[in-house]
């Protein structure tokens, strides 16, 4: 009976998040599951979960069970089988929402990263630009809106085109992100992803001057939250001397 309960809990969780566009294939498994467990030590949440996911559009109950097999074949490494599910689940929810809502954004931007894993570049580049027009029209800026946003669309993009040594095409995506942020909040608190990814940018080009002061620029807003014994206070400020040795050995005097 044990066996029977985990596998209808598993096969819930995956289709609740699924169904509602909020699991990313690529980086959210251990979320899901801690989600499982979760919904298994809370049976009114399944019974809330269970009647939630029946009153959705049958269309999109069958995606969400086209997302499940798509996992399976993520998992077992058949990237062969992924991104025919992930264009399945895309067309489905386009009947649904429409092929300009939010709401397929997330799918969007996961078939531009199965693209990726295809080495399909032109697929994957379209993919990760046709999700961030949409959010754009719809003024999706940052990451309060329960859509992805403007700034989670350019650090997509950004990341496609480092993948590509781009870097100028991804350095102006990340600068654009907090240009975006600082807008709408006024400050620079939220822009420590950024402000990271710009370093790693300059630093993959020996533009180590440029590493540091992003690098220091991120160090200032974490370490004041998280303390200097931090990983990550720890981690920038490695990356901070290392930076200025490779800066010195590449400027000897």
């Amino acid at each position: 009976m044990r066996a029977r309960v985990s596998s209808h809990i598993i096969a819930l969780a995956w289709a609740s998040l699924a169904a509602f566009d909020v699991f990313h294939l690529y980086h959210g498994f251990h979320s899901f599951v801690r989600y499982t467990a979760y919904l298994e030590k809370n049976p009114k949440q399944v019974e809330q979960f269970e009647a939630a996911i029946f009153s959705l559009h049958p269309l999109l109950i069958y995606a969400a069970r086209i997302d499940e097999q798509c996992m399976q074949y993520q998992l077992a490494d058949r990237q062969e089988k992924v991104t025919n599910c992930i264009e399945r689940t895309l067309a489905l929810r386009e009947k649904v929402y429409g092929p300009s809502s939010p709401a397929i954004c997330q799918t969007i931007i996961q078939l531009g990263f199965s693209n990726l894993g295809d080495k399909n570049y032109s697929a994957a580049e379209a993919a990760f630009k046709r999700a961030l027009k949409i959010c754009q029209s719809h003024n999706l800026i940052c990451h309060d809106s329960g859509f992805p946003s403007v700034v989670e669309c350019l650090d997509s993009l950004a990341y496609f085109y480092e993948t590509q040594n781009r870097y100028d095409d991804a350095e102006a995506c990340e600068k654009r992100a907090i240009a975006l942020t600082m807008a709408k909040y006024g400050n620079d608190l939220s822009c420590g992803n950024q402000f990271l990814k710009l370093a790693e940018l300059a630093k993959k080009q020996a533009k180590y001057q440029s590493a540091i002061a992003y690098y220091q620029k991120n160090l200032s807003i974490h370490e004041p939250v998280f303390g200097k014994n931090d990983q990550d206070s720890i981690f920038m400020r490695e990356q901070i001397a290392e930076c200025q040795v490779l800066s010195r050995q590449s400027h000897p005097i």
